[in-house]
């Protein structure tokens, strides 16, 4: 994802980086050639210059083109381009990429983002290819019949007017191919094994991560012989996680987003195993990683799964939880209230009923006393 921070960065650089098309179209088994301009052109030597060119789909990102201080890294470039990709040095001092791509392929569609860097700063742009599949051909012609009387041709007639010499041809073509398949698997896949220690992780943010992949055989004592290549891909872009380069780690190619962030263990890589401790996460550091390794036993690659959450304010949190205690001393206080109104009532009803009862009395004594009055006067 082209993160605010990634694009305010990029701002911050005098560099800038052009595609010279957005989008590409071509035919399968045709050649391409996509550019890329940048200014300021590189100062002379082109040593101080870093390419990093891949293609990104759906499904994973592969590695077209890396160039480091000016020399071509053909060990980053993924199988799938493989003797398919030429470069024009000489371009390059003019502040112009060229990647000529012969032998085009349908999984060769998808986007391609190129990102340079040189000693004016650091920065991206991307174009798509769409590679269209030519499909079977077919020839259709007169039947002999059709041919002799010069009647008009027949709807859905076809007939086959190649030469055995092209026919041959076409069936080389087709063994070619799916040998050239076979050997792309097997160069692809060789012995080794890469698994991903855990396929989905979840986190909160400004929390630390550790993600790990294992692979067999382990390196043969040194780890020179081992490269490896992880990337954060997700909708937009993709962004390399860790690079190491014959055991070297290339600081160079880490993508600015986690700049800083990234702990690696060596010592569990003589294990044959690969552990990436990421901190201080953050939420676009969510998506799919996906880790290439190769070593002389081969290359393969594993795909894990991050999301990360934000993290709950903790203001909030605490003012969330506090109400609680306070509706409870509320509750108790009416409760209190209640009960002190209701006794004052019963109190009052007390007294009221206490007056009643004398103030009966009185009139009960009132009313003896006149009657007896009464009697004493009558005799």
């Amino acid at each position: 994802m082209i993160s605010i921070s990634w694009s305010l960065w990029g701002a911050e650089r005098s560099l800038v980086v052009n595609v010279t098309q957005t989008h590409y179209q071509a035919e399968q088994n045709h050649s391409i050639t996509l550019e890329w301009t940048f200014t300021p052109k590189p100062d002379v030597s082109i040593t101080s210059v870093y390419i990093f060119c891949q293609l990104v789909t759906d499904l994973r990102a592969s590695v077209l083109f890396h160039l480091h201080e000016g020399v071509e890294v053909s060990e980053s470039q993924d199988q799938q381009f493989s003797g398919r990709v030429q470069f024009d040095r000489d371009k390059l001092r003019e502040g112009r990429i060229r990647l000529q791509v012969s032998r085009l392929r349908t999984d060769d569609s998808g986007r391609y983002d190129c990102t340079i860097r040189t000693s004016d700063g650091w920065n991206t742009d991307v174009c798509r290819l769409n590679v269209t599949d030519i499909g079977p051909q077919k020839v259709i012609g007169l039947s002999p019949v059709q041919s002799l009387t010069g009647s008009p041709p027949t709807e859905g007639v076809v007939i086959d007017c190649r030469t055995d010499l092209q026919r041959d041809g076409s069936w080389r073509k087709m063994i070619f191919r799916i040998l050239l398949l076979i050997s792309f698997i097997s160069c692809v896949s060789g012995s080794l094994v890469v698994n991903v220690a855990q396929t989905h992780y979840q986190a909160e943010q400004n929390h630390s991560i550790t993600l790990e992949w294992t692979f067999t055989p382990k390196p043969d004592v040194s780890i020179t012989s081992v490269y490896i290549i992880c990337r954060l891909v997700t909708d937009l872009r993709a962004s390399v996680l860790f690079h190491l380069h014959e055991g070297v780690e290339v600081s160079e190619s880490q993508d600015q987003q986690f700049s800083g962030r990234v702990q690696f263990d060596r010592d569990e890589l003589r294990e044959g195993r690969l552990r990436l401790q990421v901190s201080r996460l953050r939420t676009d550091d969510s998506g799919r990683y996906d880790c290439n390794i190769r070593t002389s036993d081969g290359w393969n690659m594993d795909v894990c799964r991050l999301n990360v959450t934000a993290a709950v304010d903790q203001h909030k949190a605490e003012t969330t939880v506090s109400p609680e205690p306070e509706n409870r001393g509320r509750t108790g206080l009416y409760a209190a209230l209640v009960l002190t109104v209701a006794a004052a009532l019963l109190f009052v009803c007390v007294l009221l009923f206490r007056f009643f009862v004398v103030l009966s009395e009185l009139n009960l004594r009132k009313t003896h006393a006149f009657v007896f009055d009464q009697e004493v006067s009558y005799t």
